[in-house]
């Protein structure tokens, strides 16, 4: 390529679509670095976890296995996370919390069972302020005893760990796949310029080499601009960070500049009416019903 009109629209296409899919290929690996537990959970799979391995973990932060299988005799804490439709008269059981009996500890378990079963599979998280503040709080106030004797982290079972893994795949996926197609194309349209959908758009002029020529020629001498639209003499060209439209001159029927102005607006009350404010719009005014 050369320093022509066209030559330098078609590198700056390319330069373009190279530069939007290696912005897509870094934010990938970025999403992909920031959560590389969760997608080393979620290949690995559940680990089995003892009620010793349970009660070791200190930081939850640095646990690099955090999608585990446990099992034990879950005790029902008689708590419940409940919602309730709009008027308040339905209600729906969302989840029940229990508490997994570990030594001298005990962790909570939250599931969307009705009864606890003896495994569950999930990931460990944080017990949250809600849960510390409406089911920990709560166990103890019931049973002083077992004050402070709660881990810090919980079990939740109510969904399926892996589910938001199956969405990024499907999702990143496709987004990886168009880019790395994109980066593909770039380099192939500039090493075949011709393949470049701008000059397979101008081919239907007329010989290429000979439109192309004469559209670059034009460019170089002075021509009247409107927006990103240049009129040279045989040309109307519309130019985009990716796209070149081109129609011959002599093919333009009528074209014009629209302009339009707004007079300013603004709110005030009229001098002639003793409306009040209400809740109702009549005619333009505020009105209130008289009561009876």
């Amino acid at each position: 390529m050369d320093n022509s009109f066209i030559d330098s629209i078609l590198r700056r296409a390319n330069r373009t679509m190279l530069r939007n899919s290696i912005l897509v290929l870094t934010i990938i690996a970025v999403l992909v670095v920031l959560s590389w537990r969760y997608w080393l959970n979620f290949f690995a799979g559940p680990l089995p976890m003892t009620h010793a391995q349970l009660i070791a973990i200190t930081d939850l932060g640095s646990q690099t296995r955090y999608y585990v299988t446990i099992t034990g005799t879950i005790q029902d804490t008689g708590y419940q996370l409940v919602s309730h439709d709009s008027n308040g008269s339905n209600e729906k059981v969302e989840a029940n919390f229990g508490a997994l009996p570990l030594q001298d500890k005990f962790m909570i378990v939250k599931t969307s069972d009705a009864t606890f079963k003896n495994t569950y599979t999930g990931p460990l998280m944080d017990v949250s302020a809600d849960v510390n503040q409406h089911v920990v709080a709560g166990v103890e106030r019931d049973t002083p005893d077992l004050k402070g004797s709660f881990l810090p982290f919980m079990l939740d079972a109510t969904a399926d760990f892996r589910v938001p893994g199956y969405v990024a795949l499907v999702v990143g996926g496709v987004a990886l796949l168009l880019s790395l197609r994109a980066v593909l194309t770039t380099f192939a349209r500039g090493t075949n310029p011709a393949s470049h959908p701008i000059m397979r758009g101008l081919a239907r002029f007329g010989p290429l080499d000979q439109i192309k020529a004469n559209i670059d020629a034009e460019a170089m001498t002075p021509y009247q601009t409107i927006g990103a639209t240049k009129f040279t003499e045989n040309w109307v060209l519309n130019t985009g960070s990716m796209t070149l439209n081109a129609m011959r001159l002599g093919d333009v029927i009528w074209v014009y500049k629209r302009s339009r102005s707004i007079a300013p607006m603004a709110f005030r009350r009229a001098k002639h009416t003793t409306c009040k404010p209400s809740i109702a719009m009549v005619g333009g005014c505020l009105l209130r019903a008289n009561k009876m």
